[in-house]
């Protein structure tokens, strides 16, 4: 998986997962003003966490360690980082309420394969002040 190569789920795998939904579950269930609560939480969580960067509750991943979120940006509400491959959010980026970040690849010719659960999956990387969102 950390190579972006095709891959199958593997205990390793689920039990980094499941640190991740723990550290998700505290974070989720702060109060409006526990600013250092959920700061603490998510310098645990991501790879990288930039300065004066803000994420609002409900905020989801599959990882964590593989997301970095850049100096002073901004993930609303309902956000969703699926980080099987790294997501890399520049300086300066906003994105918006329930925004989704799917870095993964099923096989689309191999049905046998789809099934049996390979991916793979190919980074994602948002460029310094970047906008997402809906309009």
């Amino acid at each position: 998986m950390l190579r972006n190569e095709w891959y199958l789920d593997e205990p390793d795998l689920v039990e980094d997962r499941r640190r991740c939904w723990r550290l998700l579950d505290h974070f989720n269930a702060t109060g409006p003003d526990d600013d250092t609560e959920r700061e603490a939480i998510l310098g645990k969580l991501v790879g990288r966490l930039g300065d004066d960067v803000i994420v609002m509750p409900r905020f989801q991943c599959s990882y964590g360690t593989q997301s970095t979120l850049g100096h002073r940006s901004f993930v609303s509400h309902d956000a969703l980082f699926m980080d099987d491959a790294a997501i890399t959010i520049g300086d300066d980026v906003r994105i918006g309420p329930r925004t989704q970040l799917l870095p993964a690849q099923h096989p689309v010719d191999d049905h046998a394969r789809r099934q049996e659960g390979w991916e793979r999956p190919l980074p994602i990387s948002i460029g310094d002040s970047t906008c997402l969102g809906g309009a």
